[in-house]
């Protein structure tokens, strides 16, 4: 007969004996066999089998075949065991209490070099460096009482005595009555991250000396370029304070102007540990400070919105604008002192920045004012060209604006 589905049910205790046909079951426990759908593994066989057909009409009850049965499919899971710990290319051991190796895998061979003929019934301590035989009590004594070791990594030797960098992780193995008789080992060669790990380290100690020596020779070029600014300013004013002609003192002035401008940009550049670039935040204030003390006394400036980030190379000609920009706003732009003052802001929008001074006078005509020969205009208008920006004047109040690309960094 075709039969279509099995279901196992116990029918009796296990050491009641079985029933040898359904036909002596009592009626109650055939109609309740009958009913019963749910596929109940072999795993769970008493008395033995019962075989029901498609219908739900019962055969018969047959133990030697379940038991033959179970014994097939432990087999076949026996056998998918063994192939997945060959196949692995971790090292999968075994040892008892004693720390003799009881198991040996094909992936214990290729790290340890030992085949299994020559590890088999050897002590684990074999594949032990000398001074470090003192890890396998620590590590048996945590497995006695249940502990599982994780990731534990240490170094252990190969057959030709050469040493190298594993991670083991240690499991307890118990008996079919749970007593621990024993332990698995799963050894994973980390050599190539310790490797990697090492060379992560130099790199990174390379870098930092490379950092700490270009450290060194930016504060060295810092400190003589202050130096040779501060021997320029000097001779400026020296030499403005003898010249007779007006004119003469006007241009030495302005020249000392904008060297302290570019020397206020200088010290916040190289002041700090990448002088590529730098925020607003300390450049805008940094040289706004450096130009008041060179204004009157009475001369107001603030500082309002900064944000965004400099690159080197526009730093040094921003500072130059700045400075002219303010100079002018501080002489034309401002009558009283007390009451008016001049706003300064750089703030960065859409990869843009955009450098603004504000007073409160009337303002000027950019293009009337172009063709006149004004140095101090022209050198903005110069350096508005090398920063590929544009310059904006409004009036009422006075507002020029200088429109850039924020540079790459």
């Amino acid at each position: 007969m075709n039969i279509q589905q099995r279901t196992a049910k116990t029918l009796s205790q296990p050491s009641q004996p079985a029933a040898p046909d359904v036909a002596r079951l009592p009626r109650k426990e055939r109609l309740s066999a009958r009913e019963d759908r749910l596929a109940i593994t072999y795993d769970h066989v008493g008395a033995g089998i019962i075989e029901i057909d498609q219908a739900g009409r019962m055969l018969h009850v047959n133990r030697k075949e379940a038991e033959q049965a179970l014994a097939r499919r432990n087999e076949q899971q026996a056998a998918l065991f063994r192939s997945i710990v060959e196949s692995s290319d971790d090292a999968i051991i075994s040892k008892d209490l004693d720390g003799i190796i009881r198991t040996w895998n094909s992936g214990a061979e290729r790290l340890f070099g030992y085949t299994a003929a020559e590890a088999l019934g050897k002590p684990v301590t074999i594949l032990f460096p000398l001074g470090r035989e003192d890890e396998e009590s620590g590590i048996l004594a945590r497995i006695r009482i249940g502990e599982r070791i994780h990731h534990y990594e240490t170094v252990r030797r190969r057959k030709d005595g050469s040493l190298f960098d594993i991670s083991l992780t240690v499991s307890p193995v118990r008996d079919g009555a749970g007593h621990i008789v024993g332990a698995s080992k799963i050894a994973h060669d980390i050599t190539d991250r310790k490797e990697a790990q090492r060379r992560l380290r130099e790199s990174i100690s390379e870098r930092r000396h490379a950092e700490t020596q270009q450290r060194l020779l930016l504060d060295e070029l810092n400190h003589r370029a202050k130096n040779n600014m501060q021997v320029l300013q000097s001779l400026l004013f020296s030499a403005a304070r003898t010249a007779h002609s007006e004119e003469a003192r006007k241009v030495l002035n302005e020249t000392s102007a904008r060297i302290a401008a570019m020397a206020a940009a200088q010290r916040v550049l190289y002041g700090r540990s990448d002088a590529s670039r730098v925020a607003v935040e300390e450049f805008l204030p940094a040289v706004c400070q450096t130009i008041r003390q060179l204004l009157p006394p009475d001369a107001r400036i603030e500082c309002g919105a900064a944000h965004g980030v400099l690159s080197n190379d526009v730093a040094m000609p921003l500072a130059l604008i700045l400075n002219e920009l303010l100079t002018n706003a501080v002489r034309h732009g401002i009558k009283d002192h007390a009451r008016q003052s001049v706003r300064v802001s750089l703030t960065a929008q859409g990869g843009r920045l955009a450098l603004c001074v504000e007073d409160d006078g009337e303002g000027f005509d950019l293009e009337a004012v172009r063709s006149k020969t004004s140095s101090g205009l022209q050198l903005v208008l110069g350096l508005a060209r090398q920063l590929h920006g544009t310059l904006h004047v409004t009036k009422n109040p006075s507002r020029t604006c200088l429109d850039f690309p924020a540079a790459r960094i």
